[in-house]
């Protein structure tokens, strides 16, 4: 078998073979993984976690087409191999960057299919946990969307010993930006999933990655419609609450996603029940009988009036039998144009919901729109008074974060957390060469910080970016992540905003 590297990561190579031992000669993918740690315990678990996966991996591959067929799966002087087929197309990234922004109907397509595809695999009781647009593949020969690289294989790869003797994951699978709050401390659930999709969706429609959309200060939720103005308000709504902070608020499964990208009502189970075919039966028995004893009795009443009632009187009846129909006729025409009139009602309420849901969609891109203008350069330090800036979550605080915009190179009373729920490290940020003249929307400054605390001493580089008066943007880079900086992992970014003291 013929072989190139293609790429290399984390976790190890991916090469593009040709199969030599066929008459065909297929291309197919060949990944490499390489395990954490040599310790021979771990190295066992390591493997039979891989041999589980990978059986996992190929019954879903050989069942559904928008999953690459698993080939082959083995173990090789201590590395892990993963033979797969290759999809000739184009990923989601490469697409964007050669094409820009994608059209809606596109993207909403795009949707319905992996949506679909996600619901057989939520119905497996997995969760993939590394969807982005470089691992969607749109396949050539159908337009397709072709999902890869699951996250599972690569936490069996990660596996390591804990202090008391059991197994754990040493890594956090998934992509910054892309990935919920409740995955990045290693618990996923399915709409997870669904969070990355939306983002997926986002990034179509604006051509923008996460890291480049801003956040709304009061709720931390995502902000990105004054970069896609032509989106309808049902695809518009459903990446909304896909994209939730929160887990609970979002979509619970890809199905409830889909329908309401497909404006379809959820149906629940006892709507679409049926008798069995038994009782069926006893019911038609049933009926049979009523049927019978209902003639019976009719032919006995004519036989008794014919014989009993004069002529007149059989006329009078009749004559009531046909006012009793004619009233029935005029009561259903009246029901069916009262019925008329309700559903002329309910069509104009919800013309009038849409209208309202568009005036308030343009209300929101102007507000947004007024947010984004440039702002004045912010007054001397001598003019403002003492601040303390603080995340959305309050566990990020600097004080006098403005000082660097003003000559000063050192902010000395800084505080955050590297994850939810973490201990507190607190310490310094350095800045080598600061602004003198105050900071306007776009400036960048970089430097270095050194913070301690009870879980250890964290040391790296920090990046800030000046949004606007009320906006610095802080992401900050671990460069001593182990032992010494016991986090999950070594990017962390948040959003500041200055409070009065």
């Amino acid at each position: 078998m013929a072989k190139v590297r293609c790429s290399r990561g984390g976790f190890g190579d991916t090469f593009l073979a040709e199969d030599t031992h066929l008459p065909s000669g297929r291309t197919c993918v060949i990944k490499q993984l390489r395990p954490m740690h040599n310790n021979p315990q771990v190295y066992q678990l390591v493997k039979e976690r891989f041999q589980r996966e990978a059986v996992i991996l190929e019954d879903l591959g050989n069942s559904h087409d928008q999953i690459p067929t698993l080939f082959a799966y083995f173990e090789d002087q201590g590395q892990f191999y993963l033979v797969q087929e290759y999809i000739q197309g184009q990923t989601l990234s490469s697409l964007v960057k050669s094409q820009g922004k994608q059209e809606e109907t596109f993207v909403k397509r795009i949707l319905l299919k992996l949506l679909v595809l996600l619901e057989y695999i939520q119905s497996k009781r997995i969760i993939h946990r590394d969807i982005k647009p470089d691992n969607i593949i749109i396949r050539h020969h159908d337009q397709m969307p072709i999902l890869i690289d699951f996250g599972a294989i690569k936490e069996a790869i990660g596996t390591v010993m804990s202090p008391r003797g059991n197994s754990t994951s040493s890594i956090v699978i998934g992509t910054p930006g892309f990935m919920p709050p409740e995955q990045s401390i290693g618990r996923p659930v399915f709409s997870s999933d669904l969070y990355a999709l939306g983002l997926t969706a986002i990034y179509l429609l604006t051509g923008r990655i996460p890291e480049e959309l801003e956040t709304e200060p009061l709720t931390g939720e995502i902000i990105w419609r004054q970069y896609a103005l032509n989106v309808s308000p049902t695809l518009a709504n459903a990446i909304d609450k896909a994209i939730k902070s929160q887990a609970n608020q979002r979509f619970t499964t890809a199905q409830m996603m889909r329908q309401a990208l497909q404006g379809q009502p959820r149906v629940t189970p006892t709507e679409l029940s049926f008798p069995s075919s038994q009782q069926g039966n006893v019911i038609l028995k049933n009926d049979w009988i009523k049927i019978t004893i209902a003639a019976v009795t009719i032919g006995i009443t004519f036989l008794a009036g014919w014989t009993f009632f004069s002529k007149k009187q059989q006329q009078k009846l009749e004559e009531r039998i046909s006012e009793i129909q004619s009233e029935q006729t005029n009561q259903a025409k009246q029901q069916e144009q009262e019925l008329a009139e309700r559903q002329r009602q309910l069509d104009e309420k919800q013309r009038q919901l849409e209208q309202n849901q568009e005036e308030l969609a343009e209300k929101q891109r102007q507000l947004q729109q007024e947010k984004l203008k440039p702002t004045e350069t912010i007054p001397s330090s001598s003019e403002q008074t003492s601040l303390i800036w603080r995340s959305q979550s309050n566990l990020t605080t600097i004080a006098n974060l403005n000082k660097i915009c003003f000559g000063s190179s050192t902010l000395s009373l800084v505080e955050t957390v590297f994850g939810y729920g973490k201990p507190p490290f607190t310490g310094t940020i350095t800045i080598p060469a600061p602004q003198t003249e105050g900071c306007t929307t776009g400036d960048t400054l970089q430097g270095n910080f050194n913070l301690s605390g009870n879980a250890g001493n964290c040391v790296g580089t920090v990046k800030i970016t000046w949004k606007n008066n009320d906006n610095a943007f802080i992401q900050w880079n671990i460069t001593n992540l182990g032992l010494a900086c016991p986090v999950a992992t070594s990017n962390w970014q948040v959003n500041t905003y200055p409070v009065k003291l």
